[in-house]
């Protein structure tokens, strides 16, 4: 099976920048297991005057997909949780529906990684056996943030022309 971290692509012109949040800094993870923590619907407000670019994939302040993208990783992890974050651009009256993923923690990498003095990893390479089965899935005991996803879910995105969205494959042994 064939696996890809999906991030959000920075080189994507104008893209959206939160009122509240500094886009660049540090990201925050959640599990399935901080559900309870998070609000059901939560509100953030866009800085702009409407001619920004909404990403299908928001990586950062949290990991956020918009509704479409929400379809298809639902189609192929059941037992994800999504948390409705609305997107409101008060200069234009518009708002976004996004979701905030919350998903397994699976500790999936080869015994084979590599690490760099500082603990963070030279490169992903997963274990097939501890993730076999999985589609959308983050990594535990990692020192990076990776939202992993499967190439089926891969070819599902891009059949349906996602935006701001770019995924890297990593190995699997």
């Amino acid at each position: 099976m064939r696996y890809f971290i999906m991030k959000q692509d920075q080189n994507m012109g104008f893209s959206i920048k939160l009122r509240d949040f500094d886009m660049n800094g540090k990201h925050q993870t959640f599990y399935k297991e901080d559900e309870e923590k998070l609000n059901d619907v939560s509100i953030l407000y866009v800085k702009g005057q409407g001619d920004e670019a909404f990403h299908d994939f928001i990586e950062n302040p949290v990991y956020m997909v918009s509704d479409m993208v929400q379809e298809v990783l639902d189609m192929y992890e059941d037992e994800l949780i999504f948390k409705r974050v609305v997107l409101i651009n008060k200069a234009i009256n518009e708002q976004k529906n996004y979701h905030n993923v919350l998903t397994d923690r699976i500790d999936g990498l080869s015994k084979e990684v590599l690490y760099y003095p500082d603990g963070t990893e030279q490169a992903v390479i997963l274990d097939s056996q501890k993730v076999k089965g999985h589609h959308v899935f983050q990594l535990d005991k990692v020192r990076g943030h990776y939202l992993i996803v499967s190439l089926e879910v891969v070819e599902s995105l891009l059949r349906r022309h996602i935006q701001g969205v770019i995924f890297k494959e990593v190995e699997v042994r």
